[in-house]
């Protein structure tokens, strides 16, 4: 798949998680812009172990799902469509209340340490954050 339909394809994904658009984490501008609203933090991993995928859901339930309004991890879902990204083994989607919150799980030291432990282990990382429009 080629780069820019691969972007095109995680566009579209975040955008069908809720209608929104692309936000930058970058230093909290968002934040800045829209102080009280929420955030969608999609990240699709593909393993260098696909079938570590289990054991990546169970740790990053157990140290980071508290820190949000909500938690989903699943596996890529093929229909057959072409628009929709299937190179990943698992997809996190996490739910916060307002940016401010998504900035202290950044900057927790529990999400620090799930990089560490993942990162040998991750070929490839993709994130997306989205700021829904009903939360203006």
């Amino acid at each position: 798949m080629n780069t820019l339909r691969t972007k095109v394809a995680v566009l579209a994904f975040s955008a069908a998680l809720a209608v929104g658009g692309c936000a930058s984490s970058g230093g909290g501008r968002a934040g800045a812009l829209i102080p009280g609203d929420g955030v969608l933090h999609v990240v699709l991993l593909k393993l260098k172990s696909p079938g570590d995928a289990p054991e990546a859901e169970k740790d990053a339930r157990e140290s980071l799902a508290p820190m949000m309004r909500r938690f989903t991890a699943g596996r890529a879902f093929d229909l057959g469509r072409p628009e929709v990204v299937g190179d990943y083994d698992i997809a996190f989607v996490m739910e916060f209340d307002r940016v401010s919150d998504y900035q202290r799980y950044l900057d927790s030291g529990a999400h620090r340490a799930i990089l560490a432990r993942w990162k040998p282990r991750v070929a490839s990382l993709r994130a997306v954050d989205v700021i829904p429009f009903d939360a203006r």
